[in-house]
């Protein structure tokens, strides 16, 4: 009879939530629990004596026999098995742990332990299908990444080619506003027709900049912007802000100001065409959106050390102003004040986010304050490198003017006090009046003025009305000097005014150089001339005069162009038909500057650089690829096989001349022989075909050297276009190409636009070899040639012999 204890131990095992048996040395049950006689659909009497393989299913007994008989040999098993007959437990897939008894040192049997593991099994088998749909998933985003990445690139190829084709059409018409401006700057010109001229060239090249820019904007977008750290004038710097800006403001009859601390250094160094690009957008929506008013722009030095200058550019307007919720989303994407200033103002609100950006990659800050209906600040901190030496600032008037009496008539506060700074900064005596009224009044008074500055458009008030009244308040014994301070405003609306009786005229708005200027010229004490003298004289490039120049270029055109250019400035010039002869002529003479083709016979321009810095002698001495591939990759390409710097052909005469002064030092230069003044009245607009101001500038604005040019460019070509359109029937593509490129550069050289325009595009496409496109292009390049060739045919069988 069961013990109280026995009884206790066997209620517990009969309720424990695992299955527990016994097992003699036999297999044969001893002990069961509820639990394991239930999931085996018996009662435990059922199942006690009864062998293991009648109570396990057959599979089950398979799978467990071989472990029972490890634990017969006395060692611990464990193991997972599936019991495919279930109860109403639920038992499934169930962990088997077997625990041997010993009776001393024999084993007598052993426990089983059986737990049920099957939401275990369910969990781990949803996890692995999870698993596999996840693979299956990331393995189906792959293959559409692969695909997008594909058609991605293939988007990238087309954009490319067409950035190359745009970069060409674009540079084209801006390349001439460029040319023409050098051109006319090389004429005899007043101080105001220089002024004008030299804010037209100002603004063209900055608008060539940004367009540059622009056609490389896959750069922007793969976030590989990078900001330049170049030295730059600082008045050119504000010259380009005010000469963009006026022209905005005087539409909207705003008036515009800009105030420069004058200590601020003449030079810095920094990123000019980036920090141009945030003050003009500043400016823009300043004045874009002033309806009435004025916008005053200040330049003041924040804080200054031994090595750096923190500028701030504080943009002041009297427009529509913000409140301080649409400030909170002024810097946001395609965000503005609000829709309605959208639809009124337009823009895409993209401008300020974009400065902000190039801002911070110069380690700047943007920010604003504004006022709704009152207007609003924008404030650019710019910290700006000191180039070495000795720092220059805006330099003082001669000790002549110092007290000099001076009167100021302007009606804009803004503009008056600008005048007032610099004035006495001049060390000047100025006195400022604000309205017509006190004009007159002050005319009356025994005044001893001996300089006026008058804002007519602002006192409303006729130029020469302005002046008759200057001039009648002085004896003749006491000339004054008169400043007109004028905007193109009135112009604009039709309205005709004479200035010239007054001494001088400036624009608004005016840098403090060219306040500087005005007051030295009229008083016949002309400070700042060297600008001028620079486009008008020859011997831009004095410094080097007498260097040796071997110019390595199978084109005779070019040949001719270059070296003619080059010898006017007073240089050496040695002519080298082919890499091979260039490599030759460097191993028995020295050269202090080698401008070098890329495409040649017998050997390229990139493999004779390679020969030639071998040489002794030659590892230093300044090797300038010479190239009409015109895009940013290939100047990164020529830089990295060697040469110090990459040379567009056609060759501007401004950036060739620019370009030696920056590599050439001249070792023992020799004296040459000049070529006489230039012949610049030219009579060849009957030119069909032709832009002969392109032309002219390619040739250093000389007639004669023209007139040679379009000699050789008809002998050399002129055959051209038939052997195109031979090689490119046979297909023999790379021969064409080879002769597509080289009359391209020649078209480009002596203004053959239209011809050069398809030639490029012929190229390109025999570069590729798209013999279907190359052979469409042909027809069209035959009816350009065929215009042109026939054109100087004409020409030349009418021109005067001399």
């Amino acid at each position: 009879m069961a013990t109280e204890n026995e009884h206790l131990y066997l209620k517990v095992l009969n309720r424990l939530p695992a299955l527990i048996a016994y097992m003699d040395r036999n297999l044969r049950y001893v002990f069961v629990n509820e639990p394991y006689a239930k999931a085996f659909h018996r009662a435990p009497h059922e199942i006690i004596g009864k062998h293991m393989s009648d109570i396990l299913p057959r599979p089950a007994y398979e799978l467990a026999l071989p472990h029972a008989e490890r634990a017969l040999q006395g060692k611990r098993v464990h193991y997972e098995i599936n019991l495919p007959e279930r109860s109403d437990s639920g038992m499934g897939w169930v962990e088997v742990l077997y625990v041997p008894s010993f009776q001393e040192d024999n084993v007598e049997g052993f426990f089983a332990l059986l737990t049920s593991i099957d939401r275990l099994k369910k969990n781990e088998e949803a996890i692995t299908l999870s698993k596999q749909d996840l693979e299956l998933q990331i393995e189906e985003r792959t293959q559409e990444l692969a695909r997008a990445t594909k058609q991605a690139e293939a988007a990238n190829m087309a954009k490319s080619e067409f950035l190359a084709n745009m970069s060409h059409e674009i540079r084209t018409p801006m390349n001439a506003v460029i040319g023409m401006a050098h051109l006319l700057k090389r004429t005899n010109l007043s101080y105001k027709q220089f002024e004008y001229l030299t804010k037209l060239e100002s603004a063209a090249k900055s608008l060539l900049g940004i367009i540059n820019d622009i056609l490389d904007f896959s750069r922007v977008e793969a976030g590989k912007l990078t900001i330049e750290n170049v030295e730059f004038e600082t008045d050119e710097l504000v010259t380009n802000l005010a000469t963009m800006m006026s022209s905005k403001a005087e539409e909207r009859a705003i008036d515009l100001a800009i105030s420069v601390d004058h200590t601020i250094p003449l030079r810095l160094i920094g990123d000019p065409l980036r920090i141009n690009q945030i003050l003009l957008n500043l400016g823009s929506n300043a004045i874009k959106f002033t309806q009435q008013g004025e916008v005053f722009v200040e330049v003041q030095v924040q804080t200054r050390s031994s090595r750096q200058v923190v500028l701030l550019f504080i943009f002041t307007d009297t427009g529509v102003g913000m409140s301080e919720e649409q400030l909170s989303t002024l810097f946001q994407p395609f965000t503005q004040a609000d829709a309605s200033i959208s639809r009124k103002f337009g823009g895409t609100g993209l401008g300020l986010v974009i400065s902000k950006r190039l801002a911070e990659l110069m380690e700047g800050t943007i920010h604003a304050t504004s006022e709704l209906g009152k207007g609003s600040r924008f404030i650019l901190e710019l910290p700006l490198s000191l180039p070495e030496g000795k720092e220059e600032t805006l330099p003082r008037l001669p000790e002549a003017f110092v007290g000099m009496p001076t009167l100021v008539a302007c009606s804009h506060r803004a503009t008056s006090k600008v005048l007032d700074q610099l004035l006495k900064y001049f060390c000047m005596a100025p006195t400022l009046v604000h309205n017509l009224a006190d004009f007159f009044t002050i005319q009356t008074q025994d005044n001893k003025f001996e300089l006026y500055l008058i804002d007519w458009h602002s006192l409303d008030i006729a130029p020469t009305d302005a002046i008759n009244v200057i001039r009648d308040s002085h004896d003749s014994s006491h000339s004054a000097k008169i400043i007109l301070i004028s905007s193109n405003t009135d112009s604009k609306t039709g309205k005709q005014f004479d200035t010239s009786m007054a001494d001088s005229n400036i624009m608004k708005p005016f840098s403090p150089s060219m306040l500087f200027d005005a007051i030295t010229d009229v008083f016949g004490t002309r400070v700042v001339s060297e600008k001028i003298n620079a486009y008008t004289e020859t011997g831009v490039l004095k410094a080097i005069e007498g260097g040796r120049v071997l110019i390595a270029e199978d084109n005779l055109l070019n040949q001719q162009v270059i070296s003619e250019l080059l010898q006017d400035e007073g240089l050496i010039v040695t002519l080298a038909e082919n890499g091979r002869k260039a490599v030759d002529l460097c191993e028995i003479q020295k050269f202090d500057v080698i401008l070098m083709d890329i495409q040649m016979p017998e050997m390229d321009g990139f493999t004779a650089t390679r020969e030639i810095q071998k040489l002794e002698g030659y590892e230093s001495v300044p090797i300038l690829a010479m190239t009409a591939h015109a895009l940013k990759g290939d100047r990164e390409k020529s830089l990295e096989s060697g040469f110090k710097d990459h040379i567009t052909k056609p060759v501007d005469p401004e950036q060739l001349f620019a370009t030696l002064l920056q590599w050439v030092k001249v070792s023992a230069p020799k004296k040459p022989n000049r070529f006489p003044a230039p012949d610049v009245q030219l009579t060849l607009a009957s030119l069909e075909g032709f832009d002969h101001t392109i032309g002219l500038k390619r040739c250093g604005n000389r007639k004669d050297r023209y007139l040679r040019a379009l000699s050789i460019f008809f002998t050399e070509h002129k055959e051209d276009p038939t052997r195109l359109t031979s090689l490119i029937g046979d297909g023999q593509l790379d021969e064409a190409e080879a002769i597509a490129h080289t009359l391209k550069s020649a078209a480009g050289t002596v203004g053959a636009i239209n011809l050069q325009e398809v030639t490029i595009q012929l190229d390109e496409a025999l570069k590729v070899h798209d013999q279907k496109q190359a052979t469409e292009l042909t027809k069209q390049l035959i009816e350009e040639a065929r215009i042109v060739f026939s054109t100087l045919a004409k020409y030349f069988s009418n021109i005067p012999k001399t």
